[in-house]
């Protein structure tokens, strides 16, 4: 009866394991594990989280593990510590994995633990993950296998279906080929077919084609077999080349290209120049002759590469040509670089040589400036120059790039760099009154002052300068001529003693210092001599006049007691001051035309052995800048 008892006993124990799925020693701590829910449905790749709440229905502390045997759960936290009657909340992360095929799969949780008794326990349970098809792309091709020649490109259509619950944006990506798409979109349960080219290579190759959504993890491959085969060659033979070929003229070579394959195909002749044809089809065993134009511009021996390129790849061939020159001219002009004035001519040697076997004709033409011959003659290897002259009017002030051509059968230039400095550049200068503010100056009458005026020579030039002046008779300028170096200053003196008899007044004199270039500048100076009064000299010379002194300021004060005296008086000096002015400008141009005669009479013979000596310098310089292009020409043409 005790045996029969104990089958009874196991038997209900099954029962119970069976009917509630947990395995609860008999012995086991009061533990419970309670889950927020028993399934769930999610996508792959999407994390969900369940939350599972661990009971502790004893007064003792319990220590428990939580594990679970599936990669797609994670658990935190994993080590659990439960004083008495608490409890504590277990987070289960479930992320099915990316590749999951749809479908409901049954994750467990387990958790083992014990009490501070001794006592251990064990709680299982299971979650019910039903992965959905949310986001699938299958593709499909009836060709798995492709074969080829070499060169061909064969295309395979694949089909792309979206088995997915959502809109799909693929990325088409082909290894070893190309699609017709390389994005396309594709709402569910819609289907696409794509265009694959695969370029055929020779021996065994594999296509990969790749559709990736761009929105999700889906993705679809397809793989193709590639073989392929030798069906095109070719052959290029060279018929014809000229033995020897002139510089800057054509020359033409004779090539054949030959279809040796056993396809048509069609050929494209490259190479530097001219060909013709340059593109063509042939059959099998078919042939075509191809004209080659060159034109070579540097004598030597030289290197030229044609190539034919079609499905059989590219064939080259290397030919080498002896180029001489035939015809041409080097040109040469000398110095590179000159600097004048405006008012000065520049000349240049312009040298032509014939390089060439025969007699040219060359014409020659400038950009600026007079070519003393235009069109010459030319041997073969003979040398000639041509004088260039360029006037400095011709040209803007500043750097200026006068170019030289030279044209026969071929062009040559040659450039010189001449520079144009400004007439006030070249001949300006300076004056200045010496020593005295606003150009007045007070003089007693029977006293003398000597007055400096300067003058600077500003300009890169030296120069020669007039000096001519309307003076009284008691105002003495010397010296009446002036020569001065680039930099270089002098003064002109004026001596001015005026006599006791003479009127008080504001007597204006002009001093006009005239270079030989014609430019011209004036010094006005304002004589006051005697007893004038303040107001008159204002009037005269528009500036403040010179405060009175001691003396005046008595005389002033004696005038005071004879206002209408004083009055008349000023009135009549102002009258005599405004005479001599008008007289003084009105009588300038004349005094300066027969003061200028006078001198150009005198010093005639003077500056006209003055220039001779200038004209033998400018001579003597100019032949020995004109040596010196000559010996430079003479290297030039001896390393041509």
């Amino acid at each position: 009866m005790k045996g029969l008892k104990n089958v009874w006993i196991t038997i209900i124990v099954v029962v119970v394991i069976m009917l509630f799925g947990n395995v609860v020693a008999a012995s086991s701590p009061d533990v419970e594990l309670s889950l927020s829910t028993a399934s769930l449905k999610t996508c792959p790749c999407q994390t969900n989280v369940v939350v599972a709440k661990l009971i502790n229905n004893e007064n003792l502390h319990v220590s428990a593990e939580v594990k679970s045997h599936s990669s797609w759960v994670m658990v935190a936290p994993d080590v659990v510590e439960l004083e008495g009657m608490s409890l504590e909340n277990i987070y289960i992360y479930i992320t099915p994995s990316c590749e999951a095929e749809p479908g409901v799969r049954e994750v467990e949780i387990e958790i083992y633990g014990k009490d501070e008794s001794g006592d251990s326990f064990e709680i299982k349970k299971t979650l019910s993950v039903d992965v959905l098809p949310c986001h699938v792309l299958k593709a499909t091709t009836e060709v798995m296998r492709v074969e080829g020649c070499y060169g061909d490109v064969v295309t395979v259509p694949v089909v792309l279906k979206n088995e997915g619950m959502e809109n799909e944006d693929v990325a088409v990506e082909v290894k070893n080929g190309y699609a017709n798409e390389d994005k396309l979109t594709l709402a569910p349960s819609e289907e696409r077919e794509v265009i694959v080219g695969i370029p055929i290579k020779e021996g065994v190759d594999v296509a990969t084609i790749t559709f990736n959504s761009m929105n999700s993890y889906a993705k679809a491959e397809v793989q193709l077999e590639v073989y392929g085969k030798d069906c095109y060659s070719q052959q290029l033979e060279v018929v014809e080349v000229p033995k020897m070929v002139c510089a800057n003229r054509e020359a033409e070579i004779k090539l054949r290209v030959t279809n040796t394959g056993s396809k048509q195909d069609v050929f494209q002749v490259v190479a530097d120049g001219e060909v013709e044809p340059s593109n063509f089809l042939l059959k099998p065993a078919e042939s075509k002759e191809v004209v080659w134009r060159i034109t070579e511009t540097t004598p030597g021996n030289v290197e030229k590469i044609v190539k034919v390129i079609s499905k059989a790849g590219i064939t080259s061939k290397e030919i080498e040509l002896e180029v001489k020159d035939c015809e041409g001219i080097a040109l040469v002009v000398l110095p590179k670089e000159r600097e004048i004035c405006a008012d000065e001519t520049a000349d240049f040697l312009v040298v032509v040589k014939n390089l060439g076997v025969k007699e040219e004709e060359v014409k020659l033409t400038s950009s600026a400036g007079e070519l003393d011959v235009n069109e010459m003659e030319v041997k073969s290897g003979e040398t000639k120059t041509v004088t260039l002259r360029v006037d400095g009017e011709e040209l803007e002030v500043g750097d200026n790039e006068v170019k030289v051509v030279a044209e026969n059968s071929r062009v040559d230039e040659a450039s010189v760099k001449l520079s144009v400095k400004s007439m006030e550049e070249c001949y300006g200068f300076e004056t200045e009154l010496v020593d005295v503010e606003n150009s007045t100056v007070w003089v007693e009458k029977g006293g003398a002052k000597m007055l400096k005026v300067l003058v600077r020579n500003t300009g890169l030039k030296g120069q020669n300068y007039t000096i001519y002046a309307k003076l009284p008779s008691w105002v003495d300028a010397t010296p009446s001529a002036l020569e001065l170096k680039a930099g270089e200053e002098s003064y002109i003196y004026l001596h001015v003693a005026p006599p006791y008899n003479i009127t008080d007044s504001v007597y204006p004199i002009q001093v006009s210092i005239t270079n030989n270039k014609g430019m011209k500048k004036d010094v006005v100076i304002y004589l006051v001599v005697g007893n004038v009064s303040n107001e008159l000299v204002q009037l005269i010379t528009g500036m403040a006049a010179k405060p009175a002194l001691p003396a005046e300021k008595e005389k002033e004060k004696k005038k005071v007691s004879k206002p209408v005296a004083t009055g008349l008086k000023r009135v009549v000096i102002a009258l005599v001051a405004a005479v001599a002015i008008v007289g003084i400008a009105f009588g300038l141009p004349e005094l300066k035309n027969r003061f200028a005669k006078r001198k150009k009479k005198a010093s005639k013979g003077k500056s006209k052995k003055k220039k001779e000596e200038v004209k033998e310098k400018k001579e003597e310089k100019k032949e020995k800048s004109v040596d010196k292009d000559i010996e430079e020409v003479r290297k030039i043409l001896e390393s041509i």
